[in-house]
């Protein structure tokens, strides 16, 4: 899907590509869903969908919120959560966690081609070192920002302002992928232009926002690289 952000691109001189971690490189919304599911279960509780759909790119601090409003008892929901940390780290070692398809192909190519790379997620430094350990991506990656570096995570855009300063860019050096809306948020908000590759459809220009640097939601990274190759967004 095309989008207005197009205009965005006459402005840019793209030197690096940020990605997302959590559902975008990695297939990890349906373990993180299922965690929840599992670390309630054995505390006795069963959470509603509505607060399942809303978890993809929250933080703990946001999830943890989420959760106050329907168990109104923090010790209990600190208890799901190692729970739910138990089972992620079961299935991570497990090898039941795959890598997204495309993505290791698509970072391969964006490095030979000489971009600089960045992992900006709101996952805390630990897991995402266990993660890095696990798929070995540390190679990948000039500049990893976690979201226990900055005080509030996306869709604040702190996170992705920190990560162009480490690189020493300026907005329009950077092209960011994202799988969330809370993500792409961040993203509007820093003024990267972005790609979107969500789990399943969400029709971001129909979201509520002013996406002035959206550029395009694809399927997946196949999808979204040839685009870019084919209309020479970069090289």
């Amino acid at each position: 899907m095309f989008l207005s952000g197009e205009k965005e691109w006459k402005k840019m001189q793209v030197k690096a590509i940020l990605f997302d971690m959590d559902g975008l490189i990695i297939d990890t919304e349906r373990v993180y869903r299922d965690g929840w599911r599992v670390g309630a279960d054995v505390n006795g509780e069963t959470l509603p969908e509505s607060f399942l759909a809303q978890t993809s790119g929250k933080s703990v601090q946001q999830t943890t919120a989420l959760l106050e409003e329907i168990l109104h008892d923090r010790e209990k929901i600190f208890r799901i959560r190692q729970a739910r940390e138990v089972y992620f780290l079961q299935e991570l070692q497990a090898g039941r966690i795959p890598l997204k398809p495309y993505f290791l192909e698509t970072i391969y190519y964006l490095k030979k081609q000489g971009y600089q790379t960045a992992l900006v997620t709101s996952t805390a430094q630990e897991r995402t070192r266990k993660i890095f350990d696990t798929y070995q991506l540390d190679p990948y990656f000039d500049v990893v920002v976690t979201g226990d570096l900055v005080q509030e995570t996306k869709p604040n855009p702190a996170i992705y302002q920190l990560a162009l300063a480490k690189l020493a860019l300026s907005p329009n050096q950077g092209l960011v992928f994202e799988d969330s809306l809370t993500g792409a948020r961040a993203a509007e908000a820093a003024e990267i232009p972005f790609i979107l590759i969500p789990e399943s459809p969400v029709g971001i220009t129909e979201q509520q926002g002013d996406w002035q640097h959206a550029l395009m939601e694809a399927t997946d990274f196949q999808a979204a690289l040839s685009w870019l190759r084919e209309t020479k967004r970069i090289r």
